[in-house]
């Protein structure tokens, strides 16, 4: 009887101290709290085209009435002809980002499309006439900026290269900005 009142005697200390350091992890526990307010300022994203547009075209080539370059919200149209390799038609455009968050030029993407197409060249330039390339050009908030475009007949080409009907081509360029 002795060793199972020991054995008693031993269940119950146990389940007093692990009781007790209950209580003593308890007492020495403490919660940390951070807390405050953020503010949003006011932002705005805005990056379009703007006006007016500078034209410059070879004595051959021209822009079709009532289809120079115009720009409407963030797209710019055009419609143009070319007479005979070596003629361009090119036209410069301010770029401006009227918002307040800073961007970068992410994505630049230039096709053109339909038949003959490997006769013409389309270049998209910075007012030094460096190439637009992917993160080539920032625009700060409220800052402007010139693209130019040009369309020119390419003049590496052989006579039977020529084509034997008006051909239309179709021009994209692409500018894809970004947050900086």
């Amino acid at each position: 009887m002795n060793n199972k009142l020991y054995n008693v005697m031993s269940i119950v200390a146990v389940c007093a101290a692990v009781l007790g350091l209950t209580v003593a992890f308890a007492a020495l526990n403490t919660t940390l709290i951070i807390s405050g307010t953020a503010m949003l300022k006011q932002a705005s994203w805005n990056i379009g085209f703007q006006t007016p547009i500078n034209v410059l075209n070879s004595a051959g080539a021209r822009f079709i009435p009532g289809n120079a370059p115009t720009v409407i919200g963030t797209t710019l149209t055009f419609s143009g002809e070319l007479d005979e390799p070596g003629d361009f038609l090119e036209f410069t455009v301010p770029t401006r980002n009227n918002g307040t968050i800073d961007a970068i030029l992410s994505t630049v993407t230039t096709s053109v499309t339909g038949i003959d197409n490997s006769l013409l060249n389309l270049t998209v330039v910075d007012d030094l006439a460096a190439p637009l390339t992917n993160g080539s050009m920032t625009l700060n908030g409220g800052q402007t900026k010139n693209i130019r475009v040009r369309l020119a007949y390419r003049t590496d080409i052989l006579p039977h290269q020529l084509p034997v009907a008006n051909r239309s081509l179709n021009v994209e360029v692409t500018l894809l900005w970004v947050q900086n």
